[in-house]
């Protein structure tokens, strides 16, 4: 329930660190490493199914990011574009200068983004 929320995500994606705290032992994920008590300097590439930190540079992570956040749940729904600029503003740091975030969008990439559509589910 907790991972459905837009504030959880929103915290991943901006924590520069974070603990997980599993059954047997706690696992840290920075933005270099993934570790926990079994291998604290670092765990395996063969254990690693994913990174936390999508380098949120490309186009394509922030559409996948924009996808995961509007599943989620706010309290207010209105509040899901101010919400949301947070995540932007770490995104625009990796931007070319001329591409400018317009309400959700980045303005070199307007045409690509405003092709979807709803599923229902």
């Amino acid at each position: 329930p907790l991972g459905s929320r837009a504030w959880v995500v929103q915290e991943r994606l901006l924590a520069t660190r974070t603990i997980h705290f599993g059954k047997n032992q706690l696992f840290w994920v920075c933005r270099d490493k993934i570790a926990c008590e079994a291998y604290p300097k670092g765990l395996p590439k063969a254990l690693i199914r994913h990174i936390d930190h999508p380098n949120l540079a490309t186009e394509a992570a922030w559409r996948n990011v924009v996808t995961q956040y509007s599943g989620c749940k706010l309290t207010k729904t209105s509040d899901k574009l101010v919400a949301i600029s947070g995540l932007a503003k770490r995104v625009a740091a990796h931007k070319q200068p001329h591409d400018r975030y317009v309400a959700g969008l980045w303005s070199k990439s307007i045409h690509i983004d405003l092709c979807w559509k709803a599923i229902d589910g």
